[in-house]
């Protein structure tokens, strides 16, 4: 008895995510000395994705695949994930290119994905804004931290135009992470109460292991 079958070919491209310090970062981000960096594949294959699929280099130096440790997660949910740890980055711009492709062939894009990203060996608070500004009932707290190790402790105060302390919030060293943060006020004093229009001051401290840092910026509430 003759049967007919049919031969379809994998022409869909697979998915590729790009993790550094356990996010996706946006060219320019700031990230850690020694970054985290996690690469993955996903496919809707059954063919298995072999770590040698994939095209790596960090500033124009290609890695060797062959020492990053891989796990790999068998169909239908086939995706492979490398990752590894970015030993001692200098101070300045960088840049992390990857090219891969799954097993019949198929690259997920036309060209290689670059991100760029910055290091800075120095540790620091900077670009410290809080948006929205006015605001009518709450609004966050951003900045960057710089640097080879997150500061233990960073504390906001709020003070009065005339220098009254209204509110003070603490956040501990597992709150917040080199690069960008940021920290959601919802505009009540030590009391709870809602604060009342007008401009007021903030302080931003940042406790490191060998300085302290901090930045005074104004914020105004408008209802």
């Amino acid at each position: 008895m003759e049967k007919k079958f049919f031969i379809r070919y994998d022409t869909l491209r697979p998915f590729l995510k790009v993790l550094i310090d356990g996010k996706e970062i946006l060219d320019g981000d700031i990230v850690s000395k020694e970054p985290d960096i996690e690469i993955s594949l996903k496919d809707n294959s059954p063919l298995p994705i072999s770590k040698y699929n994939f095209s790596i280099s960090i500033d124009n130096t290609p890695i060797d695949v062959s020492n990053i440790r891989d796990s790999v997660i068998a169909y239908p949910n086939n995706q492979t994930i490398l990752k590894w740890k970015q030993l001692s980055l200098k101070q300045g711009e960088h840049s992390l290119d990857v090219f891969a492709k799954d097993s019949s062939g198929n690259y997920f894009d036309a060209s290689v994905r670059r991100t760029v990203f910055f290091t800075y060996t120095v540790n620091d608070l900077a670009r410290v804004y809080n948006y929205p500004n006015p605001f009518s009932s709450q609004t966050y707290f951003t900045f960057e931290l710089r640097g080879e190790h997150k500061p233990t402790e960073i504390t906001i105060r709020i003070f009065s135009i005339a220098g009254r302390l209204i509110k003070e919030i603490q956040f501990s060293g597992g709150d917040f992470a080199i690069g960008f943060n940021k920290m959601l006020w919802d505009g009540k004093d030590q009391d709870g109460d809602p604060i009342a229009n007008g401009l007021y001051l903030y302080k931003v401290i940042a406790k490191f292991n060998d300085k302290t840092v901090t930045t005074i910026q104004k914020l105004v509430k408008m209802e």
